[in-house]
């Protein structure tokens, strides 16, 4: 077990000729632009989404993404598919009937005043087009076949039907059903892969934002630059890590993470200008 250490540093060759209004703008400044992975996700959709719908998509997802964390990726995965990545908004069935919008949301239902009112938005703010209120109609719709058929089986319901769902949970073996079992078998399939690829799309996405916010903010917030006329020559070194560190307080405070014990936790007292620095032997973050 490694020795713990507690010590209070008073950072006076940098701090003292900081005015304290300063340091409170300073550092105010710095928590509010610490991005969380939340908001690195969004920038992931905003990048794959276009911006007719992508706002709609996430204003309209929060709520359920919320119960479930997995439904946002879920619902994205399903309008890849549907619209051939965005490209395809308007399909033509054997059956006479046409699918609109990048959810690919069906005429018969469009057609049928009782579904659409079902799950209609719960508000127009977000709302661009027509295509797009059939994207968010969608939204609601596979909301509720999540509930009444599970996870495993709700998207059997969207591709084929309630009655393909039933089919599934119920293993029911009948020829006259092959067509459509295999349809919808193979629907949520390449649904499944969609959202396996693009999870591990999306972590990396916020990994690689990550790094680069950090780089951004440490050349933004240069504790060099804030004061370049006040440290002196031998503390500039002591500035850089000061900068990496109260950086990683922030993100590490703004995620909600726990620090590891090679990390330094810094407790920030902005009136006093003092700093509570707390530590393992060995390294450093």
């Amino acid at each position: 077990m490694k020795k713990w250490f507690l010590g209070t540093v008073v950072l006076f060759s940098m701090l003292s000729v900081f005015p304290a209004q300063v340091k409170y703008d300073y550092y105010q400044d710095l928590s509010e632009s610490i991005k969380t992975d939340k908001e690195f996700e969004k920038d992931f959709y905003k990048t794959r989404i276009p911006a007719n719908y992508a706002d709609a998509f996430l204003y309209y997802t929060e709520e359920y993404d919320k119960i479930d964390s997995t439904f946002r990726m879920k619902f994205y995965s399903i309008m890849v598919h549907e619209s051939g990545n965005f490209k395809r908004y308007v399909n033509k069935n054997p059956n006479g009937s046409v699918d609109l919008g990048p959810s690919q949301l069906n005429s018969y239902n469009i057609d049928n005043a009782a579904f659409m009112k079902q799950y209609k938005p719960k508000d127009k703010s977000h709302i661009t087009t027509l295509y797009c209120y059939y994207m968010v109609v969608s939204i609601n719709y596979y909301w509720d076949l999540i509930k009444t058929y599970g996870d495993k089986y709700a998207l059997y319901a969207y591709n084929g039907g309630p009655k393909a769902a039933r089919i599934a949970r119920n293993n029911i073996q009948d020829p006259r059903f092959a067509s459509l079992v295999r349809a919808t078998t193979s629907y949520n399939r390449n649904v499944r892969k969609n959202v396996k690829r693009f999870s591990q799309e999306l972590q990396e996405f916020i990994k690689v934002s990550r790094i680069e916010h950090i780089t951004e903010l440490k050349q933004q917030y240069s504790f060099i630059a804030k004061l370049k006329n006040s440290i002196p020559r031998r503390s500039v070194h002591q500035g850089k890590k000061f900068v990496s560190d109260v950086i990683l307080y922030f993100i590490r405070k703004k995620q909600f993470r726990e620090f590891q014990p090679n990390e330094l936790v810094i407790k920030l007292n902005i009136i006093t200008g003092t700093f509570q620095y707390q530590f393992t032997q060995g390294n450093i973050a």
